[in-house]
C-alpha cells in the first residue's frame, strides 16, 4: 500500500526512475513526426508503461513526480509519436497532486509536449484552478504571482517560437477565448507590472500573428483596445516608473499594429469610442495625427 511504503523505498524508486531517464538520454531522437522503426522502441515502450504504473501508485510523492517528468522528457524525444497514447495519463497523474510551485516547474515540460503534440489544455485547466483561488497567506500569494508569470511566459514562449498553431488546433481552439481573456485580465492588473508587461506583449504578438482572425470572438478585439486606454489612466499606474514605461511601449505597438491592419475603420472606431471612454475630446485630433504620422519609436515617446 502506498500509504505504508517505507520512505527509503520511495527514494530508491526515485533513483531508479532517474537512472532510466539518464540512460534514455543516450539514445538518438526520433525522426520528427514519424514512428521510429528501431529495435529498442519496444523495450522503451515497456519502460514507459512501468514508469506510468509506478507514478499512478506513488504520485502523491513529489520526488516520484519529479523523476517521472525527468524521464518522460527524454522518452518523448526518443519515442516521438509512439509515446502519444501515454501522454494524457502522464499529464493527469502529474497534475493531480502537484502544488503551485511544482506547476511553475512543470510549465517548461508541457511546453515540450505542446511543441511536439499540441497538448496544453490539461495544463491550462490546472493553472486556472490555482490562479482562481484566494491565497491562504502571504507565501501562497507570492507563489501565485510566480505561477501567473510562468503561465504568461509559457504562452509568450510558444508564440515567439512560432508555435501559435498550438492554440488554434482543433482540440485547443475552444479554449482560446478563455486563454485570451485571462491575458487581457492580467494586462489590466496594475498590482503586478512585470506580468502586465508580459500580457501586453502576448496581445501584441497575437495581433501580429493572427490579425483579428481569432479576436472577434466575444469582442476580444474591443476589450484589448479598451484596456490600451484604461491602463495608463488608472490612478495605481505610475507612469514615471521604468517598468510602467515598458508597458506603455507595448500599448503603443498594439495601437500601431491595429492601425496598420484596419486603417480608416480603426480611426473611425476610435473617434466613436473616445468620448465613451471619457477621454478629453480636444486630445483626439492630435492623438490620431500622431498615431498616423509618427514612426513607432517616436509614437512610443509621444504616448508616454
Amino acid at each position: 500500500s502506498p500509504e505504508h511504503i517505507d520512505p527509503r523505498s520511495v527514494l530508491q524508486i526515485h533513483h531508479l526512475i532517474m537512472a532510466i531517464g539518464s540512460i534514455v538520454k543516450g539514445f538518438p531522437e526520433a525522426p520528427k513526426g514519424s514512428h521510429p522503426i528501431i529495435l529498442w522502441v519496444g523495450i522503451l515502450k515497456q519502460v514507459t508503461e512501468i514508469v506510468l504504473a509506478v507514478l499512478k501508485i506513488l504520485n502523491r510523492y513529489e520526488i516520484i513526480r519529479d523523476a517521472a517528468r525527468y524521464t518522460f522528457a527524454r522518452l518523448v524525444s526518443v519515442l516521438g509519436t509512439e509515446i502519444l497514447p501515454y501522454l494524457p495519463l502522464l499529464i493527469n497523474e502529474l497534475l493531480t497532486e502537484c502544488g503551485i510551485s511544482e506547476l511553475v516547474d512543470f510549465l517548461p515540460f508541457v511546453g515540450l509536449l505542446a511543441h511536439k503534440f499540441k497538448l496544453i489544455i490539461p495544463l491550462i485547466d490546472k493553472v486556472f484552478q490555482f490562479l482562481n483561488q484566494t491565497p491562504s497567506g502571504t507565501d501562497e500569494a507570492l507563489l501565485l504571482i510566480d505561477l501567473r508569470k510562468a503561465y504568461l511566459n509559457f504562452i509568450l514562449g510558444l508564440l515567439n517560437n512560432e508555435m501559435d498553431a498550438v492554440f488554434v488546433s482543433e482540440s485547443n481552439q475552444p479554449r482560446l477565448e478563455s486563454i485570451l481573456r485571462s491575458v487581457i485580465h492580467y494586462a489590466s492588473d496594475t498590482s503586478d507590472i512585470p506580468s502586465m508587461k508580459i500580457a501586453f506583449s502576448i496581445l501584441s504578438k497575437t495581433l501580429t500573428l493572427w490579425g483579428d482572425q481569432y479576436l472577434t470572438i466575444g469582442a476580444l478585439y474591443e476589450h484589448i483596445l479598451r484596456i490600451c486606454f484604461e491602463v495608463p489612466f488608472k490612478p495605481s499606474f505610475n507612469v514615471s516608473d521604468g517598468q510602467s514605461l515598458t508597458v506603455l511601449n507595448e500599448i503603443s505597438k498594439i495601437l500601431k499594429i491595429m492601425l496598420s491592419q484596419r486603417g480608416d475603420d480603426f480611426l473611425e472606431y476610435l473617434r466613436n469610442v473616445w468620448t465613451i471612454w471619457l477621454l478629453q475630446p480636444d486630445l483626439l485630433d492630435d492623438f490620431l495625427r500622431s498615431l498616423q504620422q509618427l514612426e513607432l519609436k517616436a509614437f512610443q515617446k509621444y504616448f508616454q
